[in-house]
Formats: C-alpha cells, structure tokens, sequence
C-alpha cells in the first residue's frame, strides 16, 4: 500500500494511478511531485551514489511544465535506471525549470518495483495557486 502523507494524497483512478499534492512554493510542489512519482514506483528510495545531473525545460505552463517534469524523470527511471534522490537546487521561474541533484541507480532486488508505470498523461492535470501556497493533481497510465 502506498504511504500516505499530510501533503500527498494518492487518487484511485479507473486503470491509472495519481495524486494530489500540496505545497508553500512551486519548487517544493516540483519535489513533492516527485516524491510521489517515486514513491509509487519503488518501495525503497536508494541511498546517492550515481553523482550529480541536471535538467532544464520549457513549456506553455506551470501545468505542462510538472508534467514534462515528471515525464523526464520517469524517462530516467525506465532508460536509465536512474532516480533523482535529493534535489540540491531547483527552480520554477516563469515557463522554466532548471534543477540539479543527487542521483542514484535503481536495483529491483535492492529497492523493490511497486508499480510500473507508462506515461504522465494530460487526463486531469492541474495546478493551482492559493492562498495557501500551491497544489497540483497528476494521473499516470499503469
């Protein structure tokens, strides 16, 4: 069963997986998001190792952008057997993402697959602003 938390509540979804995620800043919604790709991936998060990356990307949106976001680290997960561990520097500015972390390899025996996962897909995405800070929903294709 997957780990609920006070800023991350998983959504049942008909043939899919997702969640909804809560956050003070839009960089921490990105880590959040994250979070919860990963943690419904794998049942342990492995410990750094794999080095330093970094990604930057564009889009029309803040909605897109998380999208394409978690698009790419699924993309690493399943090509490269790779996950984003610990996030030393990211940000949102405008259309924009820039982030740079912690890496390590992915071992099924070691940290156990919970759930494959396909895409990121369009179906509900959102972000919002509050006054509170911001949340966003993502679905993904199982």
């Amino acid at each position: 069963m997957l780990q609920r938390m006070e800023d991350l509540r998983f959504l049942d979804h008909t043939g899919d997986i997702g969640f909804e995620v809560k956050a003070a800043t839009i960089e921490d919604l990105f880590r959040r998001a994250a979070r919860g790709l990963y943690e419904i991936l794998v049942e342990r998060m492995p410990a750094p190792g794999g080095g330093e990356e970094k990604l930057e990307l564009e889009e029309e949106g803040a909605d897109l952008l998380l999208r394409s976001f978690l698009s790419e680290l699924l993309y690493r997960f399943l090509a490269r057997r790779t996950m984003f561990v610990e996030f030393t520097d990211l940000r949102v500015e405008g259309n924009r993402l820039t982030a740079r972390g912690l890496v390590a390899a992915f071992d099924p025996d070691r940290d156990g697959l919970r759930t494959e996962l396909k895409a990121v897909t369009y179906h509900q995405l959102e972000i919002r602003r509050q006054p509170s800070g911001w949340s966003a929903r993502v679905i993904f294709d199982v």
